[in-house]
Parts: C-alpha cells; sequence; structure tokens
C-alpha cells in the first residue's frame, strides 16, 4: 500500500514540471511593440496621450514592462491560465508610490490587456490598457 501511494507520489512530482511548461499562453516570442492608455480614473478632463515602446518578451518573461525612467517597479505573483498572464506590481519613483494589478491575454502574435494602479497616499487610481503586436525577432 505505501509503495501504491510513494509511486503515485513520485509521478505527480515528475508530472508538474512538465504540466508547468505546457501551461504557456498562445505566444510568439520576440519584438514586440506595446501601446498603453492611460487613464485616471474619475477624471474624465485628464488626458493622458499613449505611448508606444518596444520589448523583447521570451517565454517566461511574458509581462510587458514600461520603460518609464522615473518609476522602479517590481512585477510579483505571476500566474498564467490559459491564454492570460496574471501578475501583481509595485512601483515606487519621483511620481510617488503605487500598486497594483495586471493581466495581459497573448493571440500568438497580438495581445491586450489592463493594468490597474493605486498611487498610495493619494487614492488616485489609474487603469492602463495595453495592447500590443510582434515585430519580429528580437534584436
Amino acid at each position: 500500500m505505501t509503495r501504491k501511494i510513494f509511486l503515485a507520489v513520485l509521478v505527480c512530482v515528475i508530472a508538474i514540471p512538465f504540466g508547468v511548461a505546457l501551461a504557456e499562453p498562445d505566444f510568439n516570442p520576440g519584438k514586440w511593440e506595446i501601446t498603453t492608455k492611460t487613464e485616471m480614473v474619475g477624471m474624465p478632463g485628464m488626458q493622458v496621450p499613449p505611448v508606444t515602446h518596444t520589448q523583447c518578451l521570451e517565454k517566461g518573461a511574458l509581462v510587458p514592462q514600461s520603460e518609464e525612467a522615473s518609476q522602479e517597479c517590481k512585477v510579483s505573483d505571476i500566474k498564467v491560465e490559459g491564454n492570460t498572464v496574471f501578475w501583481k506590481i509595485v512601483c515606487s519613483g519621483k511620481n510617488g508610490a503605487m500598486d497594483g494589478t495586471g493581466e495581459v491575454t497573448y493571440h500568438g502574435d497580438t495581445m491586450e490587456g489592463i493594468m490597474d494602479l493605486v498611487i498610495q497616499g493619494a487614492g488616485m487610481k489609474i487603469k492602463n490598457t495595453i495592447s500590443g503586436k510582434r515585430l519580429g525577432p528580437c534584436d
């Protein structure tokens, strides 16, 4: 009986890495053009122009990152469910501390998602709408 339990546990331990490897979204690695539209929630007159940048995205590094020099952000708790990647984010910098969550859904050579942030101390909410397309291989 204990031998059967041991074998079952062993099979599960061996199979878990294969299940994680298969949990990749429909994503093509390479150089991506990512556009972020920012909305200050509750402030309809506050328009922020969209920002576009390029980023090399690879398997295991699926979270789009801003290239904003005034912010230092740390991403954690990354989870993949189907074609969607979820994460938590904490930022600090001269614009103040922020934290929030994000998600992006991949469709091979395109993506779309959102990232919701709260500016600490001010209670202001920011909604970022993310879209992207693959341009080709990384440089």
